[in-house]
């Protein structure tokens, strides 16, 4: 990647997202995640771990307007269908999961 917008969510303090833009060479170390429907839309939420040059890395979720050269991506489709709602406690869209698997 050459450019890369991060998020990270703060639970404790103010329930939102701060966002930060690395302009640097990177690589994908690892990438997951999935794309649930909210609102009868696709919703992509990924997470990814990114390697710098030094060796250190970086992660978090990965957000619109982040660009890389090529990515490599398997997708596997799950049986069922993965929805989402607002969460007004926790301030995030989650995931509605039956109770039992």
């Amino acid at each position: 990647m050459y450019e890369a917008v991060l998020g990270h969510y703060d639970f404790k303090d103010t329930k939102t997202y701060r966002y930060e833009t690395f302009d640097e060479d990177l690589e994908i170390l690892t990438l997951s995640g999935n794309v649930s429907t909210m609102n009868e839309k696709a919703l992509p939420h990924a997470h990814v771990t990114l390697g710098r040059r030094d060796f250190s890395v970086i992660g978090g979720h990965l957000e619109e307007g982040s660009l890389a050269n090529m990515v490599e991506v398997n997708l596997t489709k799950l049986p069922g269908k993965l929805l989402k709602e607002k969460d007004e406690n926790v301030g995030l869209n989650l995931l509605q999961l039956p109770r039992k698997f």
